[in-house]
């Protein structure tokens, strides 16, 4: 829906990633805000391109492999992200736009299935929830550069660009001072 769903979706889109952008780029800097970023796009859409090609044969009926059945852009990203911040978030339940009340836990679960029923890709949806669960679990722990890498790169003159621009938060190490699974 972020891309492809119309103005609807980029109006959410938008809400959703500003509200969840801004808290996880406080939490953890600039520059691994946007590792992260990138990494949970990247995964979600090798994710989705294996899935596509296994299920494919399987149902063919579903036009898998049609040039109209693709990854929708950086959604998949804020889903993932939403996946962290309510796995860690101490708050029994989530408003929907106040429409509503939905467990926290289950928020990621609720806007698959509301996306999906308005005609949003499920599959690529479902790719940008598991990898956000992955990430939480600690699964992605290998994929992550260490804290002195981190550094190093904001120290780095060829980055100077982005660490130098108005705005730009310094790396906190907040990566790996939250452990899987814990709140914060």
């Amino acid at each position: 829906p972020f891309v492809a769903g119309g103005l609807i979706g980029v109006l959410i889109g938008c809400f959703v990633f500003g509200n969840i952008g801004g808290q996880f780029e406080r939490m953890f800097g600039s520059l691994a805000f946007g590792y992260l970023f990138f990494l949970f796009n990247l995964l979600a859409n090798v994710a989705f391109t294996l899935l596509v090609l296994i299920a494919a044969p399987l149902v063919p009926q579903m036009g898998l492999l049609s040039p109209m059945n693709c990854a929708n852009g950086v959604w998949v990203s804020v889903l993932g992200f939403l996946v962290v911040q309510t796995q860690r978030s101490q708050a029994a339940s989530m408003s929907f736009w106040g429409l509503c009340n939905i467990p926290t836990k289950l928020y990621p679960w609720f806007l698959l299935l509301l996306f999906g029923l308005l005609g949003g890709s499920f599959l690529d949806n479902l790719c940008g929830v598991l990898v956000g669960y992955a990430f939480h679990y600690g699964l992605l722990k290998r994929l992550i550069p260490s804290e002195p890498r981190f550094s190093a790169w904001e120290l780095s003159p060829s980055l100077s660009w982005i660490t130098g621009a108005p705005g730009y938060l310094t790396w906190t190490g907040a990566l790996y001072n939250a452990q899987a699974g814990e709140g914060g």
